[in-house]
């Protein structure tokens, strides 16, 4: 589990008791913001659910901030270890429908796991663009979704790129946000409908006939 950033602690635990204070602290500020957002959650509520005192989680978060963009550090590992587990060594050699399969599965299921992530996510995240510590979230990403598509365009100019890969994310994180609050069969639905959706989209964006796809489809090796 990712650790978080010793600039956001205001004291830094020096033994693994003290690495299991603050990790408890932030299951506990997972848990109060799936269920009442971050805006609404309260150091004084975090501290309960972790059954301890707001004094005691003030030994180590200087405030809610420091705690949401802690939490944020630790969904980053999680997001980075998926990425390294589900991206293809070479993009061009899978097919759109195995990759968005591939990468759209495991965040799917990310999500049900992680049921404050879209919350801190949609906190952090600066609608103009990222830009600075809070957007990391959005930049792993985004660039994630980049590599695609550009190991199918590589002649796109890279801030046309970047964009198409932004509105792929936004699209992904908002029909994500809404399924995790709908019925568990509406929710599926929702998922099968969202992987063609950017099915289409990658194919439209990059130009990539029904030739070309099984073409680049198909491993030299």
């Amino acid at each position: 589990m990712t650790r978080p950033p010793e600039g956001l602690l205001r004291r830094v635990p020096r033994q693994e008791r003290g690495h299991e204070r603050v990790d408890r602290l932030l299951d506990a500020a997972a848990e109060v913001i799936a269920e009442v957002g971050v805006e609404a959650a309260t150091t004084n509520a975090i501290a309960a659910r972790a059954k301890t005192s707001v004094g005691s989680l003030y030994q180590f978060f200087p405030n809610k901030d420091a705690l949401v963009r802690a939490l944020a550090a630790r969904y980053n590992g999680e997001l980075r270890q998926i990425n390294d587990q589900t991206m293809p060594v070479n993009p061009s050699y899978t097919s759109v429908e195995e990759l968005v399969d591939r990468i759209m599965t495991p965040f799917a299921q990310f999500y049900m796991d992680n049921p404050a992530y879209r919350h801190v996510y949609h906190a952090l995240h600066n609608p103009g663009g990222p830009s600075g510590e809070e957007d990391e979230l959005h930049r792993v990403i985004v660039s994630r979704a980049e590599l695609i598509l550009a190991s199918r365009a590589p002649q796109e100019v890279p801030e046309q790129r970047r964009m198409q890969a932004t509105v792929a994310v936004l699209t992904a994180h908002a029909l994500l946000g809404f399924a995790m609050t709908a019925s568990p069969q509406t929710r599926d639905g929702i998922i099968v409908e969202l992987k063609r959706a950017l099915v289409a989209y990658i194919k439209d964006v990059t130009n990539v006939s029904p030739l070309v796809s099984r073409l680049l489809s198909t491993d030299p090796s």
